[in-house]
């Protein structure tokens, strides 16, 4: 596990810098490699996130969408950004404390 790229991509989600949606994706995806991150309610709340937004797009796979399509799909992006905003954020925090950087 690379602790200093799940502590740049939770400061990052807090910076406003990448998306809830992307950033959670990424996220999750760190909650394999770890024999017991998938358990903890941080990458729960990652996975969730991105199950339930995984057929969002998100990062460079916009750029395969027709701008038309985007532009359909944006307003639940946005939506989602609202509905999860806060649990992404506060499970951010609580991982970087957990890695010794909050």
């Amino acid at each position: 596990m690379d602790r200093a790229t799940l502590q740049g991509i939770c400061a990052s989600i807090l910076a406003n810098e990448l998306g809830v949606l992307e950033g959670a994706k990424s996220l999750a995806a760190y909650g394999h490699l770890g024999p017991d991150l998938g358990a903890d309610s941080e990458f729960l709340v990652f996975s969730g996130v991105a199950s339930q937004t995984d057929h969002l797009p998100t990062g460079p796979e916009r750029a395969r969408w027709s701008p038309s399509a985007l532009q359909k799909i944006d307003l639940e992006i946005a939506e989602c950004n609202r509905e999860f905003g806060d649990s992404v954020r506060a499970a951010c925090h609580g991982l970087l404390e957990r890695l010794g950087d909050s």
